[in-house]
């Protein structure tokens, strides 16, 4: 194809083919606006809502994993808990209240973002039961200081 067929399907100027100002805001005021926050919940959940079946399914199935690889789930194994604040002052007051319920805590700044972290291990036997008391506790926990539980893992204990 020689340059002047491409040329010649082009308008001589190619800002010539861009709309007008004025059609432009035609255009955005005939459709209407979007709001962000609801397509994003719509997309991906409510983040604020708490899905206590799909959390207690994922124990489930977590219990279900530590059983295939090997873990004896009826004896006390470590079991390590994340629970993320906005700040040093909530981590501490968490890891105290958890430190006198018999956990072992450590407060440290998290990975990533400006949150902290109270990393609370126990050992425990890993029953459904005292899986869900370890949510209800940490999820409580969360609620109270303003963060959010990240869950839990569990050695693999023979």
């Amino acid at each position: 194809m020689s340059p002047s067929c491409i040329r010649g399907s082009w308008p001589g100027h190619w800002w010539s083919a861009l709309p007008s100002p004025a059609r432009l805001r035609r255009a955005q005021s005939q459709h209407p606006r979007v709001d962000k926050e609801q397509v994003v919940k719509w997309l991906f959940g409510d983040k604020n809502k708490k899905r206590g079946a799909d959390k207690n399914a994922l124990d489930q199935l977590t219990l279900q994993q530590l059983g295939a690889a090997g873990a004896n789930l009826g004896k006390p194994t470590d079991v390590v808990n994340y629970l993320y604040v906005p700040a040093e002052p909530q981590a501490q007051a968490a890891g105290a209240e958890l430190r006198q319920a018999g956990f072992t805590v450590e407060v440290r700044p998290a990975a990533t973002g400006s949150n902290w972290l109270a990393l609370a291990r126990i050992d425990l036997v890993p029953s459904p039961e005292n899986i869900r008391l370890l949510r209800e506790r940490f999820e409580g926990l969360a609620a109270k200081f303003g963060g959010e539980y990240d869950g839990w893992e569990a050695a693999v204990t023979q």
